[in-house]
């Protein structure tokens, strides 16, 4: 994956805050791409709700029973363009740990609960993050949503990663080194919103699935 030159940096910075009728047009995203895939995020998030439902039971139960506070966790995220929303997880810190510290980059993280070690290696505790998907804060999949606090810091060049939704799987979270914060992690964010197809879509959702699969299995 390429870095981006000293060239494309002032591009997207420009573009960055260009109005926002611009901004998808830039990268080649037309109405028509982001409608079928609203469509796509819709009909799949109704589907994977519907065929996980007894799982989704069993976290929620396992996560009461063991009493380290309430079964789903939010978070203020901040979404495409800014736009501020809740972002939903299953619980996997205990319930005295900071909401908004800095996320857990280790399984040893004494914040993390037991129940919430195995959701975390698995992935299963994004799958609330499917109600985001269809509230139409998030898509399946698109940049990871950063916390405020650093969104706050952002150059010009990382605020190019709102321009789209952010997702709940996708290029960073697959691939990138998650002991790095998301905006030193840029170039997947960016080669995402550059190369954006529906095709690209199908192959993470699909390299997701596969993720999900061994995890449980090895776990």
């Amino acid at each position: 994956m390429n870095r981006p030159n000293t060239e494309n940096y002032l591009q997207y910075a420009s573009i960055s805050i260009a109005h926002n009728s611009n901004k998808l047009d830039y990268f080649g995203i037309s109405s028509t791409s982001t409608f079928l895939k609203r469509a796509i995020d819709v009909v799949l998030s109704f589907a994977i709700l519907a065929f996980s439902a007894p799982f989704l039971v069993i976290i929620a139960i396992v996560i009461k029973l063991s009493r380290y506070g309430t079964i789903i966790f939010s978070q203020k995220r901040v979404g495409q363009n800014g736009e501020i929303f809740r972002l939903y997880k299953f619980r996997t810190l205990y319930d005295n740990a900071d909401p908004y510290a800095i996320t857990p980059t280790k399984d040893s993280d004494p914040r993390i609960t037991p129940v919430g070690k195995f959701l975390r290696d698995t992935g299963l505790d994004e799958l609330p993050q499917l109600i985001n998907v269809l509230r139409g804060e998030m898509s399946i999949v698109g940049p990871r949503p950063e916390m405020e606090f650093i969104v706050r810091n952002y150059s010009l060049f990382e605020k190019t990663r709102l321009l789209v939704k952010p997702g709940v799987t996708g290029l960073w979270q697959l691939h990138a080194d998650r002991t790095k914060p998301i905006h030193e992690n840029l170039d997947y964010d960016l080669h995402y919103i550059e190369n954006y197809s529906l095709f690209l879509d199908f192959t993470l959702i699909m390299e997701t699935a596969l993720f999900i699969l061994k995890k449980i299995i090895k776990f």
